[in-house]
Order: C-alpha cells, then sequence, then structure tokens
C-alpha cells in the first residue's frame, strides 16, 4: 500500500472520481477504487481492486473492534487506508492548483484594475 500512496502522491497515477466520495484508477487491466464509505469524505474507508470484469477480487475495509464501551478504531491498515484516501482526493480535487488558479486571477483582476485607474488619471 505504501507504492501506491507514493506513485499516487507524486502524480504518476491518474485517478478519476467514480462516485460520491469514490475514486478510481486502472492499473495493468485491473481497476483500483478507495472511497468513503458513508460518502462524506471521512471514515470508514474501503480500498477494492477489481478484475476486468469489475468483480471484486480483493478489498481492505477500515477495521473497528467493538467493546462494551462502544467502539474504538483498531491499528490494522487504518492509517494506510486514511493516508491513501487523501492522497487521491486532494490528486483529484488538485486544490493546491485551485487556489493558484485563483490568485493568479486576482492578481490579473488588480493589474487590470491599477492600469484602468492610471489611464482615467492620465485623461
Amino acid at each position: 500500500m505504501d507504492r501506491l500512496i507514493s506513485t499516487t502522491r507524486k502524480s504518476r497515477l491518474q485517478w478519476t472520481r467514480s462516485g460520491e466520495e469514490s475514486y478510481l484508477t486502472s492499473i495493468t487491466g485491473y481497476s483500483v477504487t478507495v472511497s468513503s464509505e458513508d460518502g462524506d469524505g471521512h471514515p470508514p474507508y474501503r480500498l477494492s481492486i477489481l478484475d476486468e470484469k469489475s468483480i471484486e477480487i480483493a478489498a481492505v475495509d477500515w477495521q473497528v473492534d467493538k467493546t462494551t464501551y462502544g467502539s474504538v478504531i483498531s491499528g490494522g491498515l487504518n492509517d494506510y487506508l486514511r493516508d491513501l484516501y487523501r492522497a487521491v482526493r486532494a490528486s483529484v480535487v488538485d486544490a493546491r492548483g485551485a487556489v493558484e488558479k485563483i490568485l493568479f486571477a486576482l492578481e490579473e483582476k488588480e493589474r487590470t484594475n491599477a492600469d484602468a485607474s492610471v489611464r482615467a488619471e492620465e485623461s
């Protein structure tokens, strides 16, 4: 799972949105999905590997242990699922790119407004 996370963070995998808080990529004929099971972007997360016929052949689920005091999130692969989900979502949403585009557009507007003000003063 480490390799899947690092490859995603390096933008070497093309993930697409496949549903509400669900993402998909293809690797050598297999599909890999990672999703927030509740559709809210938070745990529980799930990783699935599908064959070429979209039949699930392997899965990793978020682990929760039930106790007499309530539910306790167990270790296992939960940290990896969380890190993978966040890396995938960030690669699809591209929040950093969106912020950069917005800031550039604002700078352009300010420059255009400043140029218009200078021209108005010169007239």
